[in-house]
Order: structure tokens, then sequence, then C-alpha cells
């Protein structure tokens, strides 16, 4: 890792310096040191058990196909899946060991930190010094850790996950690992370009949208930032102009710009934009072949239910625009301007202005499409971006107001920052911090076992494990966020719930359709009205069991019976020719 080269070259006795170590060597050492990053970052961090929060919805295609319980004959679990390529890796793993899907959260914890710290250091300088690289990794893991977040939230009122999370409630990292926490790769895609590395920049940024296809938006505005750059760079090139001198002074020093030197210039972009476009086209295909409109007004009617009352918190700029998103806007301009002297300018002044743009329109238009869309997403990059930015700022700030002026033969002046003796310091602070908040987020972590484990559904939901057979079709009440792990937790196939929804327009009619017949029983005000519409939905969705909460557990339709009951659930088995 080159952040201890910086250190040793001021080493006043004679040691190998990071460049004149064998190759090998510098390779373990920095698998070594970022896998210990990742797992520090991780346990301070957090994560819910299996399975909880989005992989309800995120991992219900994957585990119907591994055939965990008897999901494959649940209702959503046959709808068009919207993820396929991580359904294919959750049913792998299901198979394999799902302790793993622990160790992937690990992993894309380890190059989400490794990307923050890749790009200040192409900007601040963050990788001069293993002490700038120590503090810098200590504001991200404070930014991060949960105990600290938790603790300023109940002393102080505060919360700072606005510092790494994005608008409308979106965010890379969650508590649970889930395809958009593939959304990493689009940071180390970002790293990869700032150092020329445009193979990999572009991989990172198709696998990205490949598991979750809502990247595709920022993923195209990225791409047009790293071929403008690249275009731009080629011109520079082509002119034989110095990097600082632009494109119009070079038109009147220098021969005049032709058309030859346009088409040689735009072969890179070019080859670059049409590879990431053809590695993208199966995607594409894909979500307009299996996810694509049955009809115009079918359309229409899924975006308005989808739009207006599933995830109006993601989608309605009325519902997430306050004084946070407002803070987060002035962290975004501060961190957009923070890199105008550097690549990494285009790349954020496209995700801000593409974004902002889009959004307007939006806004303007009421587009449910739009809307869908989320063209504020991009804010989930350009927030944590920001965030790690203005961190590097404050370290390059202080490392310049403790720098020494040095003779005139001599250029740079001396960073104390950068001494070794200063790690002294600096390391026993930065150990003292991460294993605390390693301490306390594993103490987090195994109050979420301990508290699902006492939860009163967990007697309910063994006894439906335990009993589960084939053709068993369960009704839970669906807006009840209390069972959206049922289904998951028990593998028995249920008629539907508020939490997991569809995406093909068609199948988010028939889901809305199911979830009012379920209301419309739960919220039915006697027990005649009940009564007959148990039956018409044990008709009509072949449901074979309810579950029910205590002011129903006296329900007597005739054609049901209590085979399980506790005080507060009951579950009736149906009964009907």
């Amino acid at each position: 890792m080159n952040a201890f080269a910086g250190s040793w070259k001021l080493l006043p006795t004679k040691l190998p310096t990071w460049e004149t170590l064998p190759a090998w060597l510098r390779l373990v050492l920095s698998l070594g040191w970022w896998v210990g990053v990742a797992v520090v970052f991780g346990l301070a961090y957090t994560q819910t058990p299996l399975y909880e929060g989005n992989q309800n919805t995120k991992f219900l295609h994957g585990l119907a196909q591994a055939g965990f319980g008897y999901l494959h004959e649940d209702w959503l679990a046959n709808t068009a899946d919207p993820l396929p390529l991580f359904s294919l890796l959750v049913n792998l793993t299901a198979r394999i060991n799902p302790d793993l899907f622990y160790i992937y959260y690990f992993i894309l914890f380890g190059v989400y930190c490794y990307s923050l710290w890749g790009i200040a250091s192409q900007v601040f300088g963050v990788n001069r010094s293993l002490n700038r690289t120590l503090l810098f990794l200590a504001g991200i893991l404070a930014v991060h850790a949960r105990w600290l977040i938790m603790r300023l939230e109940v002393r102080q009122g505060l919360n700072i996950e606005f510092l790494q999370n994005g608008l409308a409630g979106q965010y890379l990292l969650g508590l649970e690992f889930q395809n958009s926490s593939f959304g990493v790769l689009l940071l180390l895609s970002i790293y990869a370009f700032l150092r020329r590395k445009y193979i990999s920049a572009i991989a990172s940024l198709v696998i990205a949208c490949l598991f979750h296809s809502a990247y595709l938006f920022s993923a195209a505005l990225i791409t047009l930032a790293y071929l403008l750059v690249i275009l731009f760079e080629e011109l520079q090139s082509q002119l034989s102009v110095a990097p600082k001198v632009t494109l119009a002074a070079a038109r009147s020093a220098k021969k005049p710009l032709s058309f030859a030197d346009l088409l040689q210039a735009a072969r890179r972009p070019f080859w670059l934009g049409l590879t990431t476009l053809l590695l993208v086209a199966p995607l594409v295909w894909y979500n307009q072949a299996f996810l694509g409109a049955s009809s115009a007004e079918s359309q229409a009617q899924a975006l308005s239910i989808l739009v207006h009352e599933r995830i109006p918190h993601h989608t309605q700029p009325a519902q997430f625009l306050n004084r946070t998103a407002d803070l987060q806007m002035v962290l975004i301009l501060v961190g957009v301007l923070l890199t105008l002297r550097s690549r990494l300018f285009a790349v954020m002044a496209c995700l801000a202005c593409g974004g902002l743009i889009f959004s307007a329109v939006q806004i303007w238009t009421g587009s449910d499409s739009l809307a869908l869309l989320g063209p504020w997403r991009v804010s989930v990059l350009l927030v944590p971006l920001s965030t790690s930015l203005i961190l590097a700022a404050i370290i390059a700030g202080i490392a310049r107001l403790l720098s020494i002026p040095r003779r005139a033969s001599q250029n740079a002046p001396l960073a104390l920052l950068d001494h070794p003796l200063l790690l002294l310091v600096i390391a026993p602070l930065v150990f003292n911090f991460s294993s605390r908040a390693v301490r306390r987020g594993m103490d987090i972590q195994s109050e979420y076992g301990a508290s699902f484990r006492q939860n009163q559904l967990v007697e309910m939901m063994d006894f439906v494990r335990a009993h589960l057979a084939s053709g068993q079709v369960y009704m839970v009440e669906p807006r009840e966020a209390e069972f959206d792990d049922f289904r998951l937790y028990t593998g028995a196939p249920i008629m539907i719930n508020w939490k997991s929804h569809p995406y093909k327009d068609s199948d988010v009619l028939e889901w809305y359709q199911r979830v009012q017949q379920a209301d419309a029983f739960y919220n039915a005000p006697g027990e005649i009205e009940k009564c007959a519409i148990l039956k018409e939905i044990n008709a009509r969705y072949g449901v074979t069991h309810v579950l029910v909460k205590k002011r129903d557990a006296g329900l007597n339709c005739g054609f049901n019976q209590a085979i399980f009951q506790s005080t507060r659930y009951t579950i009736f088995a149906l009964s009907l020719p």
C-alpha cells in the first residue's frame, strides 16, 4: 500500500522502501491491510441477521430457486425476476452456506473503504503517509460506526447518517447485504478511472449495473464524464499542449484543430463507450423483454401505484426535500468544488448536474416514470464521496499547517504530519477508537440477534416452519411490518404482503389487487363479512392458512380451525371443498 511509502522515506535509518520490496510481499501486505480494514469497518458498521429488511424482497427469487422451504410455490417468487444475476448469487450461496452472505458484505465494505481512500488519495494525497491514511480511515469509520451514530442520536438528537446516505432514504450500504450494496463498485470504477485503468473502470461499472439495474442512470452519467475527460486529454495530446493550457490557447499558439485530429482523439473514448454499451445491452434487453410494459394503460396504473402508494418516500420529492436534504446538497456542492483541479471534477459535475436536471424535470412535469427512475439516486455516490473529500481536504490542510520550510535547495517543505515519529501518537489513538467502535458494534450485533430471538413472533413462525407442507399458502396481514420476515423465516408461500412487490406492470396490478383483498378481510367490521371474504380468497388464491391477531382469535366461519394459538397470534387452517 502506497501509504507506507511516505512514512518509510522519512525514517533516519536505512530501511527498505516500499518500492524496493518484492512485488509478492507488497501484494500480501496490501491485501492483509485492506482485509483488516474491511473487518474493522464491518464489525463497527454491523449487519442484521438473515433474513431481514430488504432481503425479504431481494432474496426471494434466489431462495425459491435454491429450494428453500416451499418458496417455489409462492406467487411472487414466480413473477418476473428483476434481479437475475443477484438471484443467481443467492441461489448458489444458499445451496453452499448462507453465512457466506455476511462474508460478501465484508468484501464490499473493504471495496468501499479502499475506493474512498483511493479517490481521496488521487485528489488530496491521503496515501502520502501511513499517518494520513490512518486519520482518513478513522474519520470514515467515525461517520459509519453504528455505536457512534446511535450514541449521538440518543444523547444529542443528531443523526449523522446524512453524511453517508443519499437523498430519498437511499443508500449504498445498509444494515443488510443486498443487491444495491454492489453500488460500491461504482466508487471503485471512479478510482480506477482516476488511475487511468479504463478497462477496470468500465468492468466495475458494468458489474454494479448487472447486480442492480437502478444504477444504469448513474453509470450512464459516469461513463459520459469518462468519455469527455478522455476526449479532452486526447485532444491535448494531439495538439502537444501542456495539461494546464486550454484548447483555445492551443489553437492560437499551435496548429489549428483539424477534423483528423478530432477523429484520432475520439478513437479511445468511442471504443470505451461502445464497449460499455455492448456490455450493458443484455441487461437493457432483459428489462425490456421481461419487465417491459404490457400496455400503456397498465404501465401507467402500475407506475401510479408504486410511485404514489408503495414507495413515495423514494419517489416523491415533497416527502424527502427537507433540512437534512438541504445539508446533503450543500455537502455535495462543497465536494464538487473541492475537485475543481482534478479529473474527478468531471465525474462529480456530471453526476450532480445530471441528477439535478432530471430531478427538476420530474418535479416540473410530475412524471411517474422519472420518479421511479429516481434521478436523485446519484446522491448515494455524491454524498459519501463529498464527505470523504472534505475529510481528506481537512487532513491536507493540517499537513500544510504543520509543514516546516526547508532550505532553498530543497523543493517541498517538511510535512511533520507525515513523520514516522508522529505515528507513535496517531496509531494508538486510532487503534483505541477503532477497537472501541468494534467492541460496541459487536455488542449491538448481538442485540440484533437477541431481540429477534426473544420476539413473540418466533414461536408462531417456528410452528409454521415445523408443520410446513407442499400446497400450503398462508395469508398474513399485508401492511403489518412485523410479518415482513414471515415468508423467508418459515419458507412458507404467502398470499401477499406490502413489503415485497413485483416490477412488471401486470404483476404490480395483480399484487395490488391481492393486497386490497387481504386488507378487506383484516379490516372487515364483523364476522359475517370476514367469513364471506375469506371464502372468496380461498377460492381465488388458494389460501389454506390464515394468521390473525388476538382481536380475531375467536373467528368462527365453520370452515376454519385453530391449529396454533398464543397470547398474540392464532393460525386457522381452512377446510373448504
